[in-house]
């Protein structure tokens, strides 16, 4: 039977994996199509959920301001 903290990480994983994917799709779906768009979802994809962070923080509210998607 697991323990706590098992399960305490099996639980985060389990939330952290939507943030992940979600990051994923918007980038591939919104980026404009340049070497950015290649670049960052290098870095979303190889990079996990600090990857989708380091995209959420950084680049998106970029994209978002200045192309408004």
């Amino acid at each position: 039977m697991p323990g706590l903290g098992e399960i305490i990480i099996l639980l985060v994983v389990v939330g952290l994996f939507p943030v992940w994917v979600w990051a994923l799709i918007d980038c591939v779906t919104k980026e404009p199509p340049t070497n950015d768009r290649t670049a960052w979802t290098l870095v979303v994809a190889l990079g996990g959920v600090i990857g989708a962070g380091v995209y959420l923080v950084v680049r998106r509210p970029k994209r978002k301001a200045q192309f408004g998607r």
